[in-house]
């Protein structure tokens, strides 16, 4: 969890277009994670 705030730290002060690439990478690491719980739930029922 540190880990995590340090890295959003260090992010912020980048600029504009660091932050967007970041939140690009993050908004697909968590759609990845997403899709993978649906597949585990459906594998599950």
């Amino acid at each position: 969890m540190v880990v995590l705030i340090l890295l959003i730290v260090w992010i912020s002060d980048m600029g504009p277009t660091v932050q967007k690439i970041a939140m690009g990478v993050g908004a697909m690491q968590l759609t990845g994670l997403l899709v993978l719980m649906r597949k585990r739930d459906a594998s599950d029922s």
